[in-house]
């Protein structure tokens, strides 16, 4: 089991959300959060909690999948990506999970 994870600006959530359901996701989460973008460093680690003087409003979207549906939307994210430049891309994250009651 994966938990894959989708991060966007607002104004992309129902692309994200889209792209979940074409991969076969049909059950996840979203939730709003804040983003701040400073670009004094290129650094991920450096600016990852950066305080910096733009925020956005964001979301974070993520569900608990099987491998093969978590790499199917990671590719569909790419896929995106590519397909729609700009400075605000979907960010997507799929992490091990270890032990869970949970079955999918």
């Amino acid at each position: 089991m994966k938990l894959f994870i989708i991060t966007c600006i607002k104004e992309h959530q129902k692309a994200a959300a889209e792209i979940l359901r074409q991969a076969g996701i049909g059950v996840f989460s979203a939730s709003p959060i804040s983003g701040f973008r400073s670009d004094t460093s290129t650094d991920l680690l450096d600016s990852w909690y950066a305080s910096g003087n733009a925020s956005f409003d964001a979301v974070v979207l993520f569900a608990f999948t099987p491998f093969e549906q978590a790499n199917k939307a990671f590719a569909l994210v790419e896929a995106y990506n590519s397909n729609n430049e700009g400075n605000f891309p979907l960010r997507a994250f799929i992490l091990n999970v270890e032990q869970t009651n949970y079955t999918v």
